[in-house]
């Protein structure tokens, strides 16, 4: 018991929280410097610790995982954080993935490129070092799959992979919407006409595609001739360009203009070229076609086969029977002899247009300055950008992939040792799940009869006290009634101190309330008797 102003508090949750209630209401009206103040407001102290650790204690035993209730609270309590680990956990692993798999698929990358030019580890390991130094918005993989077409090239030296990726990426972003997204293939065209010309060996294979990719820049800007069908219309021609030491700005401007007219591209390649063999085989004919005399005819062509197909295509409008020497020439052609003449004369009725194509093509193949300037605008837009910061990240994330692959690797293995483990333990759990389920259904017997112990325990206790309650009022009536008040009095305490702030004294009071009232009547009984 405890005893608050000379007052028996029982040594119960129920009946503390009620004395500190009221001692809350009694220190409203004192002074804060006052003794009674100040003891009252220890007792408050005191009984609140008692009311906190049995608060303490309630909750401890309110999360007893062992009890379904327990299980409950544990769960609601726990399962967000633990979800919420779960899903760090989940994000980490599969950020690692991404990493990792970045780094494999440079990797991959980097492979083809020793594969295609036969570089080591160690240069190609060069390479990506130097692709990291240039400033473009294309991707490492894809400055890789460059070089992979450099090496099917027949390129194999480091610088010149080097400075045929520098350049093909100046093509790919400066005309790759022009030469109809597959700009990798046109490159890879580009790079074999730059090879069929010789112009590596004259100017250097970076220098030789920039001069190049200028020119076909040019044309296609000056007039509506597409790209593509410039580089595939010189593609055809190629062969016979060089043959005849045509240069490669001519055929791209003969190229330009073909299409520019609206000459399908693979009729007028066929036309040039077989027009082409048949100067070069009958130039007494062509020299008629063309105004001239067969000595000065020949010098020109010796000199410039270009020009020479021009001067016939000149003559073709000056002279009314051009056209019946020509179809005579061309009837023993390969082709279907009405479409070549059919290209040729509309050549020939804009003989100015395929110069100023070609001048146009020469001009911008000697500055080798038009594919750089396109370049540099398509680099340096918001697009590219953002591009070039995607880039770097992406740079960030392989370089962390290349790091965590060997602890990736190892993490693998041990995935799969833990899903061999899940392979064998799930079937031995259905091959013993009714010995599982006789293991939990004995544990929850066994919790069961441990609570409902308990609970008989405590309705014992309560019926002990209750008894010794009764004995206590018994007695209490005994001796009221044999005139021994001071016995009577002290059962009567004692009453009190078992049975205040219980049901069972509840009861018991009630009781005690009637056999208190019997025996005064039956006091007054006597006197009146």
């Amino acid at each position: 018991n405890f005893y608050i102003n000379n007052k028996v508090v029982t040594n119960d949750i129920k009946s503390i929280e009620k004395a500190v209630k009221d001692l809350r209401s009694q220190i409203k009206f004192l002074e804060f410097d006052s003794h009674q103040y100040q003891l009252r407001m220890a007792e408050i102290k005191r009984l609140n610790r008692i009311v906190y650790e049995h608060n303490q204690a309630l909750s401890a035993t309110r999360y007893n995982l062992f009890t379904l209730k327990g299980l409950a609270n544990a769960f609601n309590k726990y399962w967000p954080m633990i979800m919420g680990t779960i899903g760090t956990i989940v994000g980490t692993i599969t950020g690692i993935k991404r990493t990792v798999e970045a780094y494999a698929e440079l990797e991959d990358k980097m492979s083809d490129v020793m594969k295609t030019t036969g570089l080591t580890r160690e240069q190609v390991g060069w390479l990506n070092e130097e692709f990291k130094k240039i400033d473009t918005r294309s991707t490492k993989n894809e400055l890789f799959e460059l070089a992979r077409v450099a090496g099917k090239l027949g390129i194999t030296s480091r610088e010149e992979v080097l400075g045929f990726v520098k350049a093909s990426d100046k093509i790919v972003i400066a005309l790759k919407k022009d030469l109809g997204g597959s700009a990798e293939e046109a490159v890879n065209v580009i790079g074999k006409l730059v090879e069929v010309f010789e112009l590596r060996e004259k100017f250097g294979i970076e220098e030789a595609l920039i001069r190049v990719g200028s020119a076909i820049n040019v044309l296609g800007m000056s007039s509506a001739a597409n790209e593509q069908h410039i580089v595939s219309f010189t593609k055809r021609a190629a062969g016979v360009g060089k043959t005849s030491e045509i240069t490669i700005p001519n055929i791209l401007g003969i190229a330009a203009a073909s299409d520019a007219l609206a000459l399908s591209t693979e009729v007028a390649s066929t036309a040039y070229t077989q027009l082409m063999g048949r100067i070069a085989k009958d130039t007494a004919t062509f020299a008629t076609i063309a105004g001239m005399k067969l000595e000065d005819f020949i010098e020109i062509y010796d000199k410039d086969a270009n020009e020479a197909m021009l001067k016939v295509l000149e003559g073709l409008n000056k002279n009314a029977d051009g056209f019946r020497g020509l179809a005579n020439a061309m009837d023993g052609a390969s082709m279907d002899g009405e479409k070549a003449i059919s290209v040729i004369s509309t050549l020939a009725n804009k003989v100015d247009f395929v110069r100023q194509q070609q001048e146009l093509a020469t001009i911008a193949f000697d500055e080798g300055t038009s594919l750089i300037e396109e370049f540099n605008i398509k680099n340096e837009n918001a697009q590219a950008i953002l591009e070039k910061q995607r880039k770097n990240l992406r740079n960030i994330v392989e370089e962390l992939g290349q790091s965590l692959t060997p602890a990736y690797i190892e993490s693998t293995k041990a995935t799969a040792w833990f899903l061999n483990i899940l392979r064998e333990l799930i079937p031995w759990f259905f091959r013993n799940i009714s010995s599982i389920l006789s293991l939990v259904s004995a544990i929850v017997a066994y919790r069961t009869a441990i609570s409902v112990t308990h609970l008989l325990q405590k309705q014992f206790t309560a019926s002990l006290i209750f008894g010794k309650g009764v004995v206590l009022l018994f007695a209490a009536a005994y001796y009221k009634l044999t005139g021994d008040i001071k016995k009577a009095a002290a059962a009567m305490r004692l009453f009190n101190i078992i049975s205040k702030g219980s049901f069972w004294g509840i009861l018991a009071g009630t009781i005690a309330a009637v056999a208190s009232a019997l025996t005064v009547y039956i006091s007054f009984k006597k006197k009146a008797t």
